[in-house]
């Protein structure tokens, strides 16, 4: 999945919509940072929280800059390349 840790968080989020993808409901969101103009995508998959255990939740990001219309299309790219 490549390093996708950051010093800073964005300043922008943004939910897009939910997609499945492999039998799995993901919700795609995008985000941005204030000293760049770029719109990234992430997503993150669906599940029940569990307050007694606790876990990491399944994330993705994508951190080359789509384009809104085509969201869906840029979320499966992502989900699709672990």
């Amino acid at each position: 999945m490549g390093d996708t840790s950051f010093d800073y968080y964005p300043n922008t989020i943004t939910v897009v919509g939910e997609i499945e993808h492999e039998e799995q409901q993901y919700f795609i969101y995008s985000f941005s940072f204030e000293d760049d103009d770029a719109t990234y995508l992430g997503g993150v998959a669906s599940t029940t929280i569990d307050v007694a255990e606790l876990s990491p939740f399944e994330v993705y990001t994508s951190m080359n800059e789509f384009d809104s219309d085509n969201w869906k299309e840029h979320a499966i790219k992502m989900l699709s390349t672990e």
